[in-house]
C-alpha cells in the first residue's frame, strides 16, 4: 500500500521528463512553430505538478512556475519577436509578477505600436479593468472609449498609419458591449443604458436626409435630439430620431407632456426607504446595502425631468443621474450591416436580462458570458440550475423595477428597422420575453389569473400572425402552437399546428422544425421531460401520432392530419419514410461539410438545421419502431460524418464559420441525451447508459450547463459524489472553464445544505465545518487560480457567502480582499461584505470613494434618515 503511489509517482514523473524533452528536441528543429511555444508553455503546469516537492506551499509553487514559463516565452519570443500571440501569453503571465509600472508601460507600449489589433485592445482592456492599484471606474471607462475612438479611425480610414482589421466594425461592438456590462457591474446602470440607447438611435434611426453628411456632423444634429424633451428609446412614445427629425419633434413634444415610465414621484420613494430603515433597525451597514440596491434596482435609467411639471436639470436631486451628451458621444460609431445591427441590440437585450440564444458552440470563448457574471443583474444564458437552488439565482439577478415593459418597449420600437431573418428573431425574442415574464409571475398568480396572462400572451401572438408578412412565417406558427400546447387547450394547439404545415414545403428547413415541435409535443419530449426524474407513460395513442408525424415529414405528399379512426403508420409507410431519409442524409451531409468553409453563418445555420431537425426526427422513428439502441447507432454515424475542429484559436464567430460545425456536434449531444433521459422516464431501466453519454458529451463540450445539470441530478438521487468529484478533477487538469467550476460547486453546496437540515431535524443549529466545506473550498481556490475564474465576480461571490454561511470572519475577510484585488469593478462583492456585517461600513466606502464608484445613499444621507 505504501510503495504503489510512489511507483505511480515514479512513472508520471518520468513520463513528463520524456515530454519535456521531446518539446526541446522539436522546438531545436522548429523554433518559428509558435503553436508548439504555446503548448509547451501549457506543458509546464504539469511538468511542475509532476516533479515538484507536494510539501511545498502554493505561493512557492506558483513562484517556480512562472520562472519557469517567464523563462520559456523570453526565448519564444527571441525566435520569434512579431509573434502577438506569445507576447499576450507573457502578459498574462508576467503581470502579478513584475515590479512597479513595468506590466502597465508594456502593456502601453504593445497597444501603441499595434493599434489596429482589436485582440491586443481586448486584452488590455481586461488588464487595465482588472488592475486593483490603479483601478477607477472613470478611468477605466475612459480607456475604453479612447480604443474604439481609436478603432473608429481605421474604420472611416482617417488612421492612415495602419490598416484596419477586416471585422474591426464587429470587434467594436464586442468591446461596446464589454465597457458597458462593465458600467452596469459597477452600478452605473444610467450611463451603461444611455450608450446604448445613443448608438441604436445613431445607426438605427439615423435620418435619410442625412446619409452623405460626415460622422461629427451628425452627431451635432443628433445632440439637438438628445437633449430635448422627446422620449428616448425604450421609453414610453418614444418616435425615434429619424420621426423626430422629420416632424420637428421639438415643436410636437411641447404642446403634449410625455409620459415616462420607470419614474417614482418623490412620495413614492420616500415611503420605499421609510420601510427600509424600519426593516433593519440598529444595523447600518444592512441599511445602507438594502438602500443602494433598492435605489438601484428604481432609478436604473438616465434621469430625464417632467416637462408637464416644469422640471429641469437644475431639479435633479442626484446629478450623477443625468447622462449628458457629451459624456457618452466619444462612443458612437456606424454601423454598416442589418446584421451589426441586430447584434447590438442583441447584446444591450442581454444586459438586460433578455435570453438572447448562442448560435455558437459552448466551447467559444464568446459564447462563454461568464467573464462578467455575477455582478447582480447579468445572468449568463442557460445557466439556472434545478429549483431547490436559489443560491445562484439569487446573486446573479436582482429585482430591476419595469425592465419587463422597457424591454417590450424597445423591441416593438426596433422591430420596424429589420426585417426578412432577423425581424422573424426578434419578434421570437419578443415572445419569449412575454412569456418569461408571466411564468416569473406563476407562483404568485391564482389559477384563475395564470391563466389570464397566458392568454393575454396568446392574443399578442395572435396579433402579429395575422399580420399580412407573418402569416407564413413557419417559425412564428411554430412558437404560438408550442405555447398553446403548453398553456392553452392541446386541441387548438393541433389545429394550428395542423393548419400551419397544411400549406409548408416539406423539406424546407422551418417546416422541418415545426414538425420536430409538434412530435415533441405528442410525445410529451419537452424542457421538462428531459429532466431526470419526471415520469410520465408513453400511450399508444401519443405514439400513433407521433410516428404520423414523422412519417409525414418524410414524404413528399401534402400534410395530411392525424385521423384515429385511419391507419395511417403502415408498415410500407414507416419503410418508405426511413428510406426517404437514408437518402436525404448524405445530401444534408454534404451540403453541411461543403458550406463549412463559408463565411455567411446564416446559410451556415439554415443547412445545420436541416440536418438537425432530420435527424431529431429520424431518431424518433427509430426509436419508436426499433428501440433506443437503434437511434443511438443513428447518431453515431451522423456525428462521425461531420468534421471536429482539432486546432482552437480564440477567434470570433464572424473570423471562423467552421466553428459551427461545433455547434451542430454539440446539439446532436444533446439530442442524443435527451432521448435517453426520456427514455428513462418513460421505463424502468439503468442510468448508466445516460451516464456514459454525459461523459462523452462532457469530453467534448465541458460547459455544456444542461449535461452537468443531468449529472447533478444523478448524483442527487444515487449519492454518487464520488463520480462526480472524478470527472470534475479530470476537466481541472484540462484549464476547466466556469461552467465546470460552478456546478462543482453546487453540487457541494447541495450536499453541504442536506447535511445542514439533517442536524437542525436533530435539534441542531450549529454549522458544522466538513470534508463538504474542505471540498468546496478546494474547488474554489482552483477555480478562482484559474485564468476565466480569477475574473469572475460570480465565483467569488459563491466563494464569500460560503465563508459567511460558515460564520468563518477570517476566511472570509481573506476571500473579499482577495476578490477586491481580482474583480475590483464589481460593486457587488463591496456591498455582499457589508451585508454580512463582517466590514467596516466607512472603510469600504471610502475604498468605493476611492475608486469612483458611485454611491447612491451616501452614509451622510444614510446618517440623516437613521
Amino acid at each position: 500500500e505504501t510503495e504503489e503511489p510512489e511507483v505511480t509517482e515514479t512513472q508520471d514523473a518520468s513520463w513528463t521528463k520524456r515530454q519535456y524533452e521531446e518539446f526541446n528536441r522539436r522546438l531545436r528543429e522548429d523554433p518559428t512553430n509558435v503553436d508548439l511555444w504555446l503548448e509547451f508553455v501549457k506543458f509546464q503546469n504539469e511538468f511542475v505538478s509532476h516533479t515538484a516537492d507536494p510539501e511545498r506551499q502554493n505561493i512557492r509553487l506558483n513562484q517556480a512556475l512562472y520562472e519557469i514559463k517567464s523563462s520559456v516565452l523570453k526565448k519564444a519570443l527571441e525566435k520569434n519577436p512579431s509573434s502577438t500571440r506569445l507576447k499576450l501569453v507573457q502578459l498574462e503571465v508576467c503581470r502579478d509578477h513584475w515590479e512597479g509600472d513595468k506590466a502597465t508601460n508594456t502593456w502601453k507600449e504593445f497597444v501603441f505600436t499595434n493599434p489596429s489589433n482589436p485582440v491586443i485592445w481586448l486584452y488590455y482592456l481586461r488588464f487595465v479593468q482588472s488592475k486593483f492599484t490603479s483601478f477607477t471606474v472613470n478611468g477605466t471607462q475612459k480607456i475604453y472609449i479612447k480604443c474604439l475612438q481609436t478603432l473608429k479611425s481605421l474604420q472611416e480610414g482617417s488612421l492612415k498609419s495602419h490598416t484596419a482589421h477586416a471585422h474591426t466594425t464587429e470587434y467594436m461592438i464586442a468591446i461596446f458591449a464589454r465597457m458597458c456590462r462593465f458600467l452596469f457591474q459597477a452600478g452605473l446602470s444610467e450611463r451603461a443604458i444611455a450608450f446604448y440607447q445613443l448608438l441604436l438611435e445613431f445607426n438605427l434611426f439615423q435620418p435619410t436626409v442625412l446619409s452623405s453628411v460626415s460622422s461629427e456632423e451628425k452627431l451635432e444634429i443628433l445632440e439637438a435630439y438628445w437633449e430635448s424633451p422627446s422620449p428616448r428609446l425604450g421609453e414610453d412614445n418614444c418616435m425615434g430620431w429619424r420621426q423626430w427629425t422629420d416632424s420637428k419633434g421639438d415643436r410636437v413634444h411641447s404642446a403634449s407632456p410625455v409620459i415616462f415610465i420607470l419614474t417614482n414621484s418623490p412620495e413614492q420613494d420616500e415611503e420605499v426607504e421609510e420601510v427600509i430603515i424600519k426593516n433593519y433597525p440598529g444595523n447600518k451597514g444592512a441599511s445602507w446595502v438594502a438602500m443602494e440596491r433598492s435605489r438601484l434596482s428604481r432609478h436604473w435609467l438616465p434621469w430625464r425631468g417632467n416637462i408637464a411639471l416644469g422640471e429641469s436639470e437644475e431639479d435633479c436631486e442626484d446629478p450623477e443621474r443625468l447622462v449628458l451628451f457629451d459624456d457618452i458621444s466619444g462612443a458612437v460609431f456606424s454601423l454598416r450591416t442589418d446584421e451589426q445591427r441586430f447584434q447590438l441590440l442583441s447584446d444591450f437585450l442581454q444586459m438586460l436580462q433578455v435570453d438572447v440564444p448562442c448560435t455558437m458552440s459552448s466551447r467559444e470563448p464568446l459564447c462563454q458570458q461568464f467573464e462578467t457574471a455575477g455582478q447582480g443583474s447579468d445572468a449568463p444564458c442557460g445557466l439556472y440550475p434545478d429549483k431547490d437552488v436559489e443560491l445562484l439565482r439569487g446573486l446573479m439577478q436582482n429585482d430591476y423595477a419595469h425592465f419587463d415593459a422597457y424591454i417590450s418597449n424597445l423591441i416593438s420600437q426596433t422591430l420596424p428597422v429589420f426585417s426578412g431573418r432577423l425581424k422573424t428573431l426578434l419578434y421570437l425574442l419578443f415572445f419569449r420575453h412575454k412569456v418569461k415574464t408571466v411564468m416569473k409571475q406563476e407562483a404568485s398568480l391564482s389559477k384563475k389569473d395564470f391563466k389570464a396572462k397566458c392568454k393575454d400572451c396568446s392574443r399578442i401572438f395572435k396579433t402579429v400572425l395575422r399580420e399580412e408578412a407573418n402569416r407564413n412565417n413557419l417559425l412564428l406558427w411554430d412558437f404560438y402552437a408550442g405555447f398553446e400546447w403548453h398553456h392553452g387547450s392541446q386541441e387548438s394547439a393541433r389545429k394550428v399546428f395542423d393548419m400551419a404545415l397544411a400549406g409548408a414545403k416539406t423539406l424546407q428547413s422551418d417546416t422541418q422544425r415545426l414538425y420536430r415541435t409538434y412530435i415533441q409535443c405528442e410525445l410529451g419530449l419537452t424542457d421538462r421531460s428531459t429532466t431526470l426524474g419526471f415520469q410520465k407513460e408513453l400511450s399508444s395513442e401519443a405514439k400513433n401520432r407521433a410516428l404520423h408525424l414523422i412519417v409525414s415529414a418524410n414524404n413528399v405528399m401534402p400534410f395530411i392530419p392525424f385521423a384515429p379512426s385511419k391507419s395511417h403508420n403502415t408498415s410500407v409507410n414507416v419503410l418508405r419514410a426511413r428510406k426517404n431519409f437514408e437518402e436525404l442524409l448524405p445530401q444534408l451531409l454534404e451540403r453541411l461539410n461543403g458550406e463549412l468553409s463559408i463565411t455567411d453563418l446564416q446559410v451556415l445555420a439554415f443547412v445545420g438545421n436541416s440536418l438537425l431537425h432530420h435527424v431529431h426526427n429520424q431518431m424518433l422513428l427509430l426509436y419508436l419502431t426499433s428501440g433506443l439502441d437503434s437511434a443511438i447507432q443513428l447518431h453515431s454515424m451522423v456525428v462521425s460524418q461531420i468534421p471536429v475542429r482539432t486546432h482552437r484559436e480564440e477567434a470570433p464567430k464572424w473570423e471562423a464559420a467552421s466553428f459551427y460545425s461545433d455547434k451542430v456536434l454539440e446539439l446532436l449531444d444533446e439530442l442524443r441525451v435527451n432521448l435517453i433521459v426520456f427514455h428513462l422516464n418513460v421505463t424502468v431501466t439503468s442510468r448508466s447508459v445516460l451516464h456514459s453519454s454525459l461523459c462523452s458529451g462532457l469530453d467534448h463540450f465541458p460547459e455544456n450547463s444542461h449535461f452537468w445539470r443531468l449529472l447533478l441530478d444523478i448524483e442527487n438521487k444515487v449519492g454518487a459524489i464520488s463520480k462526480l468529484r472524478a470527472i470534475v478533477h479530470r476537466h481541472a487538469k484540462e484549464e476547466a472553464g466556469l461552467v465546470v467550476w460552478l456546478y462543482a460547486a453546487l453540487a457541494e453546496f447541495r450536499r453541504m445544505n442536506k447535511l445542514q437540515a439533517d442536524r437542525e431535524v436533530c435539534g441542531s443549529s450549529f454549522v458544522m465545518e466538513t470534508g463538504v466545506t474542505n471540498q468546496l473550498r478546494s474547488w474554489f481556490e482552483q477555480a478562482v487560480s484559474a485564468p476565466q475564474g480569477e475574473r469572475s465576480p460570480l465565483l467569488w461571490r459563491l466563494y464569500l457567502h460560503l465563508e459567511i454561511s460558515l460564520a468563518n470572519a477570517t476566511k472570509a475577510k481573506g476571500v473579499y480582499y482577495r476578490a477586491v484585488q481580482a474583480c475590483p469593478w464589481s460593486k457587488w462583492l463591496f456591498l455582499d461584505y457589508v451585508n454580512s456585517g463582517l466590514g467596516n461600513l466607512q472603510e469600504i466606502t471610502d475604498l468605493m470613494t476611492e475608486k469612483e464608484f458611485r454611491l447612491r445613499i451616501p452614509l451622510e444621507e444614510l446618517n440623516l434618515l437613521l
